[in-house]
């Protein structure tokens, strides 16, 4: 079974997390298929990418968020 690269972006509050999810829209449109996942304070999108290095995941990671200004969503791993 091959090793999927995971990131997680995590939204706090009810506006990013209603961000996240025109995100999964978008990348949804791309064939980038996103994960939903509510929280108590908002939620987390989860991607599932092709094996790559976790620097090349996080730099593609922090492009989605600076291309949408979503400068208070965090990503995990760090």
């Amino acid at each position: 079974m091959r090793q999927l690269t995971q990131r997680c972006f995590d939204a706090d509050d009810e506006a990013d997390w209603l961000a996240l999810q025109k995100l999964a829209s978008r990348l949804a449109v791309q064939q980038i298929t996103g994960y939903l996942e509510n929280s108590q304070r908002g939620g987390h999108l989860w991607l599932f990418l092709e094996p790559t290095s976790g620097k090349t995941a996080r730099r593609f990671g922090k492009q989605l968020i600076k291309d949408r200004g979503l400068d208070e969503i965090e990503i995990y791993p760090r």
